[in-house]
């Protein structure tokens, strides 16, 4: 009873369950985060990221170098940028870690690495691009806490859906009307710089900055304003916003794959990652 009250709550018209059917998912569709997101597998795969001792992020010079290696690159006018100014290496870490594909390790007096986690490679290198793609959206929903690259939204919950900076991205519901300029102001703070590039990333919106935590334009894609409306309705924030009688079926265990395989004939599996730490060995 429970789970088929949560399946209805989320539920697609016809109208919007022909978005997800119709769009192709690549590479390079609907926008970049495969491509980009497997070329940090690879340089992980090949050496072990070298980590800051504080907040465990990619050290500066790394994320400087895989910046260039993007198919959009970051940019930004400091003369001393830090790993935070590059919010899509971030944001594609926060993946990595969310989806459990790379763990930390101590690696002689006080140096941490990040480094492949085999078992659930293995898993990733089985599926398909469909299936990669909504593995790192549950991962980012539902795992993509703040806390695991040593930030903080400052808010109860500090994944997307769940944090108070979502609100600036929508009136009531997500649509395609451009976000206004006082919101855009405050996103990257409010949100997370890399939340933002991730929602580029995952072809979700639309935007433009005038610099790396400076926002010119941001505006959803059809694609984004079906699944954020659809997933908001499922969002753990401790019973704040759930509907009434809405079993927060996204949490639970396959609770992305319950969900979109009715939407996608093509999606058999999902990953299946551990609870992501800030830490582990």
């Amino acid at each position: 009873m429970a789970f088929d009250t949560a399946m209805k709550l989320i539920k697609l018209s016809p109208e919007n369950l022909k978005i997800v059917q119709e769009q192709t998912f690549s590479d390079v569709q609907p926008c970049s985060l495969l491509q980009d997101f497997n070329r940090f597998l690879n340089r992980v795969m090949a050496q072990p990221v070298p980590l800051s001792k504080g907040k465990l992020q990619p050290i500066q010079k790394w994320a400087a170098l895989f910046n260039d290696e993007l198919t959009e690159p970051d940019r930004t006018t400091l003369k001393r940028p830090l790993t935070i100014h590059y919010p899509s290496v971030l944001g594609l870490y926060l993946l990595v870690r969310a989806a459990d594909l790379g763990r930390i390790i101590i690696a002689g007096t006080r140096k941490f690495q990040l480094v492949i986690n085999d078992t659930m490679m293995a898993q990733w290198q089985q599926l398909s691009a469909t299936e990669q793609y909504f593995s790192l959206l549950d991962a980012w929903l539902t795992m993509g806490h703040a806390s695991i690259i040593g930030e903080d939204l400052g808010s109860r919950d500090s994944r997307i859906l769940g944090c108070a900076g979502v609100n600036f991205l929508r009136q009531g519901l997500f649509t395609e009307d451009p976000i206004q300029t006082l919101s855009l102001e405050v996103l990257p703070s409010q949100l997370g710089a890399y939340n933002v590039s991730l929602l580029r990333l995952f072809g979700l919106v639309k935007l433009q900055w005038q610099d790396s935590h400076q926002l010119k334009h941001l505006q959803f894609t059809p694609l984004g304003v079906v699944l954020f409306n659809r997933f908001h309705r499922s969002i753990d924030l401790e019973g704040l916003a759930i509907p009434r009688g809405c079993v927060d079926e996204l949490y639970e265990v396959d609770g992305m794959q319950n969900v979109v395989q009715p939407w996608r004939e093509d999606i058999r599996q999902l990953l299946h990652p551990q609870k992501a730490d800030a830490f582990n060995s």
